[in-house]
Parts: C-alpha cells; structure tokens; sequence
C-alpha cells in the first residue's frame, strides 16, 4: 500500500461525501480521493494482517460516521477478523456498534481470545446491552491494562466485579454511565468484589457520570473502606468518583476512606454535592489522618468559604509544627484542585493566606473563585513558600492590564504588579532556584546551574542578585 498518514488525514478533513471517516489513520502516501466506509475497512484490514498499523494510533471504528446499515455487519466482521492475529494495534475504541449479537457473540469474542496485544478498549455508546461472553473473553485476554464503558448496558455487575478482582493485567477501569439491566442487583455485586482488590488487582478506578442510589453509593464507599482495612497491600491508588451525586450523607464514609486507605494517592470528587459541611468532616476526619494522598479535586462541588477554612485548617495542621521547619513538606498533598467551587473572596483571602505554610503543595487551582482582590496576601505567602510551582487562575490578571496601565487608578496598578510578582515567584519556585539560593551549594555545580536559567532572563537576574558571589565562582571554576 502507498498511502500516508498526513496525505490522508488531510484527505478525510477536506471530504464531504457522507462516508468520509475523519478519525481514522494509516502511515503510507496515497493519492487524494474521496474515502468511502467500504474503502476504509478494507485498507485497514490490510494494515492489520500486514501488522502495520501504527501502534501509537487507536483503530476507531465509529458506526455513527458513516457505516450504513447494509454494511454494518461484513464490515465489523472483516476488522475482527483481520484483529485476531494482529499485533501492531494495542488501542481499540468501538462506538455506537450496531451489530446482530451473533457477531458479537461469536467473531468478536473469538478475536478478543486470540489477541493477545491489544492493551486497551474502549466501549462508547453500544447500541444493545452488552454480552456477557464479551466480558468473559476480557477476562482471559493477558496483554489488557485498561477498559474503558462510557454509556453501556451490562445484564449485571457480576461480570464487571470479575474483571476487576480476576483480571491481573489490568491497571485502570473505567466505569461511565453505566448501567444494568437487571436493577434488583444494582451495584452489589460489583461493590463485593471491590472489597477484594488485592496487590494484583485493578490500580486505576473511575466512576463517573451516573445516578446511583444511596444504596448503591453506600455500598460502594463501604466497599472501598473495607478493601483498605481488610487488604492492606491493595493495589488500589487512583480513585475518581465525580459527578455521582456524593453530597453531606456521604461525608462520613469519604473521610474514613482516607483513613483507611493508606497506599490512595489521587482522589477526584469533581462534580459532586459536597459543601462547606461536608469538607468540614472530610478535612478533619480523613485528609488530615491521610499522609499518602498526593492529587485531592473538589473542583465544582459548592465547598463555599467555611469549606476553603476547613481546608486550610486541615493542610496546615495536618503534620507538628517542627516539620514546618526550614520549608520542608508538611503534607503529602502536592496538588489541590477547588476550580469552580463557589468560593468567594473571603474564602480566597483565607486561601491565600494560609498557603504561605502549606509548604509541599505544588498546584494549587482556583479557577473560577474571587480571587482578584487577593494580590496583597498571595504575594506575602508565595514569597516565603519556596514549593508552590502553579496557581492557577492568576494568569489573567497578569495578562487582562496590558496596555492599560496609564488608564488604571494607584490601587489598581499596585494590584497588577503585586499579580505579577507572584508569577514572577512562582516560576523561580518551578526552576527550583529559590530553594537552591536558600540552602548550601557546592560552588562547582553553579556553572550548570547558570547553563539552564540562560533562557530565562528573569530568572538569571534573580540568581546573581540574591548570589553575586556565584558570577565569579563560575568564572573562576570555569578557567
């Protein structure tokens, strides 16, 4: 074959015919042409029993651009045909797939069987529930590390629950929208076989997007506290529960989450009910007994100012006060995520105060809050924390002045040159310079030091004004 990646990526974007694929890729040249579905299907099959399909690149088969019905079925079976032996793809993303279940039930499970490459699968949108032979084949593959169902239905979670616990090669699990025919079992089942996870299970959980009931939620958090009591070697460290509905009922069971689930780095409740109440007895009854979490989002949840008090009270107790000593870490917690969190300029005020010791957290996103009127505070604390790498939310006050400084009143001018002296801090924190100004320093390593800030003019105008000493050392080193 001579076709090219480039040529027909640009091919398929300038294509209007209504079996034009855009998402579709394959590396050799080829001469512009219009690219039917039944085209399409069949350069890929060559790729694939040719093993020259990119392995960087997902084989997308999307039914709803462009398959029409009369082909539906010998195209889906030709790629699974042609995938059975395969071993250069290692993403499959199927969308909207509508086949007879026989097809499913038969070529396609067959070929999951006997792929022994693909790495990842991707289920969007499936038509009809999902066959529990489909499953079961997932379940045997030994070269998958992750799947991905975002708008499925399963018969039950049983299934789901076995991939979790059996499937020993898998690293992240997926789970959005969804949901299961028989719904008297709901998520028990799966909830049982989350307590299980041991060190070879799932180490990546997602679930997002869905409407559970309490029941179901509490047996999915109590789940999760039993798998960190009863398995203390569980492979589990991501958790993403966002947009569930967790609102103040659940705020117990989150906080004794975090107690008991000390290898848990990364915790996202993105897109929940959980209010200044709810932080309250998360801060105190689980982050600040957490010395393992490093990425904690509440990103639009209603946390409110009480819930950015909460928090800080939390992040800067949370370890003595002899380890706030000489700017060294007092949390594990690296990165906090509060974008659109209804907090307003008290809670950003109480935020930007308390970051001067919250030293080791190195992202901190407030996009979203009132934070404009904070300058004054964020300058004093980023000036004496020497870990804070990235605020985010700042970046238009230090853009949104230019050119308008004659225009803007004494206050507003000294805002803006407050604003951007935080940045101006917070960019020598990521060169990590500050730190290495503040402690000892062997005089042979400034030469490299100098090398990698000559970029950054800023940066190297910082060094030799707080170290002049370091502009003769080098030369001196450097003769």
């Amino acid at each position: 074959m001579s076709s090219s990646t480039s040529s027909l990526s640009s091919t398929r974007k300038e294509s209007h015919a209504p079996h034009a694929l855009p998402i579709m890729e394959e590396p050799k040249p080829r001469t512009t042409y219009e690219l039917s579905t039944e085209q399409w299907v069949s350069d890929t099959c060559d790729l694939l029993a040719n093993n020259t399909w990119p392995t960087d690149k997902p084989l997308v088969i999307d039914m709803g651009c462009g398959w029409h019905a009369d082909f539906r079925r010998q195209g889906f079976l030709s790629i699974a045909k042609a995938l059975t032996g395969n071993t250069s793809a290692h993403k499959l993303v199927l969308r909207h797939i509508i086949v007879e279940e026989d097809v499913v039930d038969g070529v396609f499970q067959n070929m999951l069987l006997h792929n022994q490459s693909l790495r990842s699968i991707t289920l969007q949108h499936w038509k009809k529930s999902l066959p529990p032979t489909v499953m079961n084949a997932v379940i045997e593959m030994t070269s998958l590390e992750e799947l991905l169902l975002d708008d499925c239905k399963m018969q039950n979670a049983t299934t789901l629950g076995d991939v979790m616990v059996a499937k020993r090669s898998l690293e992240r699990l997926v789970l959005s929208q969804v949901g299961f025919l028989d719904e008297q079992e709901g998520w028990g089942s799966f909830a049982k076989s989350l307590a299980k996870i041991s060190s070879e299970g799932v180490k990546r959980l997602e679930l997002n997007n869905m409407r559970l009931s309490g029941d179901d939620l509490s047996l999915l958090l109590q789940a999760i506290i039993d798998n960190g009591s009863d398995h203390p070697s569980s492979s589990l460290t991501h958790l993403a529960l966002e947009n569930l509905g967790l609102g103040s009922k659940h705020a117990s069971q989150l906080a004794q989450m975090l107690q008991c689930n000390d290898k848990l780095t990364s915790l996202s409740l993105r897109g929940n009910n959980l209010n200044g109440t709810s932080i309250q007895i998360l801060a105190e009854h689980g982050l600040k007994h957490n010395g393992t979490l490093r990425f904690l989002s509440l990103g639009r949840n209603p946390v409110g100012d009480d819930g950015a008090q909460y928090l800080v009270d939390c992040l800067v107790n949370q370890l003595p006060q002899q380890q706030k000593d000489n700017n060294r870490p007092t949390q594990a917690l690296q990165r906090l995520d509060l974008e659109s969190a209804d907090i307003w300029h008290k809670g950003c005020l109480v935020l930007a105060k308390g970051l001067a010791n919250m030293v080791g957290l190195e992202r901190l996103d407030m996009n979203g809050n009132d934070m404009k009127e904070c300058a004054t505070e964020m300058l004093q604390s980023v000036s004496s924390n020497m870990t804070i790498q990235h605020i985010s939310g700042i970046q238009r006050f230090l853009t949104s002045s230019k050119g308008s400084t004659q225009q803007s009143s004494s206050g507003s001018s000294k805002t803006e040159e407050e604003w951007k002296k935080v940045g101006y801090l917070l960019r020598l924190n990521r060169a990590n310079l500050r730190r290495m100004l503040a402690a000892p320093f062997a005089l042979s390593l400034w030469p490299h030091a100098l090398e990698r800030s000559s970029n950054d003019p800023d940066v190297l105008f910082y060094m030799l004004k707080q170290a002049p000493y370091i502009a003769s050392s080098s030369r001196r080193i450097r003769r």
